[in-house]
């Protein structure tokens, strides 16, 4: 089976009319907050492109196009792409782990893996979604203490050499490969949840009483200008193409914070703001959930009026790249062991009430909304992979709908 879906990925990328298109101008002379309504709502390709098990093996990382099923998906086909788009989703988030697929000390990835990705995103633009691309999952909890060459990047100051070294030659081949065959339909997204993997305040940094926090936090800003430079140098549609940043940890609370900053652009009103939100089920761990309640409620309705206060009134959109909450409870490891989940309690009721409601807001002020899709009928997903339909049409049409028609009232 494995050589035959070899054998189909590559000779689909050859014969693909993807493959000889000729070259696309980016026409997008709207707004940023314009082209952030055209984005709607849409689902994360997650657990496949960003798969990795090798979490504390040393250089050479690079484990091949297996990677894609490691965390039990099955291997990606146009039809589950084509699932999204078919029932309302407008955007697909395509998150990439790029560390695991570097084949020398040249920061090198797998030919074959670029290949991959690619044909991924071709199927996608085909499909007519906007797709965003990003480096996922290089930074992570049990990284080496110093960072080890190829090993990723990370928010610490003692690795920053490292750190820029690895993202800056990542970008550069992404760039290389996704350029002028690319219009606006395709955003780059610089870093997932960068953080200082592994330190007490990794999530929510704590500067006035933690000098390493007080260290690190500048560098999100200069990572974000690394790649940003990095994506506009390479020329092309790329000096012109949308790019998402985000803060530490993609958290709402420290894009809030005084110590982030947006970087500077050589392209005008081409920056979008990402952030995260699991308002039910933080992280999709399936512990400590509630139902969706006054308090829940509250806390939604104030981080959303304040994105919008501090960058969407003043012209900067903000995508939530990330939000969701499992279906039921699973398991945990706890020394050394896996254990039941016995605290989760979140109903379909809950989910649909919470999120439409979220849905609400976030067409309100004009941002995307992508559900991280993962782990089947028993997690967050809402596209069925393995049949090629949704689990719950009517949640997802709930959604949709409820984003379109809150938008549609703001802008009348």
């Amino acid at each position: 089976m494995k050589s035959r879906f070899l054998f189909g990925l590559f000779s689909a990328a050859i014969l693909s009319p993807l493959a000889f298109a000729q070259a696309k101008n980016i026409e997008c002379t709207e707004s940023a907050i314009d082209f952030a309504k055209k984005m709607e709502c849409g689902w994360n390709l997650a657990n496949s492109l960003d798969a990795r098990d090798n979490w504390t093996k040393t250089f050479p990382l690079n484990q091949g196009l297996s990677s894609e099923t490691l965390w039990g998906e099955v291997p990606t086909s146009e039809k589950i792409i084509k699932t999204g788009i078919e029932h309302g989703y407008k955007t697909i988030r395509l998150p990439v782990t790029w560390c695991n697929h570097i084949i020398d000390e040249n920061y090198t990835i797998d030919a074959e893996w670029m290949a991959r990705v690619k044909q991924i995103v071709d199927w996608a633009i085909k499909d007519g979604y906007y797709v965003i691309l990003n480096e996922h999952h290089s930074v992570q909890e049990g990284m080496n203490i110093p960072l080890q060459h190829c090993e990723g990047y990370i928010l610490r100051t003692q690795d920053e050499k490292e750190s820029k070294a690895f993202l800056q030659a990542i970008w550069k081949q992404i760039c290389s490969t996704f350029n002028n065959d690319y219009d606006q339909h395709l955003i780059f997204e610089t870093m997932n949840e960068p953080r200082n993997a592994g330190h007490e305040h990794c999530w929510y940094p704590q500067p006035s009483i933690c000098e390493e926090c007080k260290a690190d936090i500048k560098l999100v800003n200069e990572y974000n200008q690394l790649v940003l430079d990095t994506i506009r140098s390479s020329g092309g549609n790329n000096a012109e193409r949308f790019v998402m940043i985000p803060g530490i940890g993609t958290s709402i609370e420290t894009v809030l914070a005084d110590y982030f900053k947006l970087p500077k652009d050589s392209a005008k009103d081409k920056l979008i703001l990402t952030v995260h939100l699991y308002p039910l089920d933080w992280g999709g761990t399936g512990r400590g959930s509630h139902h969706f309640d006054a308090e829940t409620k509250k806390q939604i309705t104030d981080k959303m009026k304040a994105l919008n206060k501090k960058f969407v009134s003043k012209g900067i959109p903000v995508v939530i790249g990330e939000y969701g909450a499992a279906k039921k409870a699973g398991t945990y490891w706890e020394d050394g062991k896996e254990k039941e989940i016995t605290d989760f309690v979140i109903t379909y009721q809950d989910r649909l009430d919470c999120f439409t409601y979220f849905a609400s807001l976030a067409g309100k002020y004009s941002m995307p909304l992508i559900h991280w899709d993962v782990g089947g009928e028993k997690g967050m997903a809402t596209i069925n992979r393995r049949e090629c339909n949704l689990y719950e049409p009517d949640f997802v049409s709930a959604i949709t709908k409820t984003w379109k028609e809150s938008n549609s009232k703001k802008t009348k």
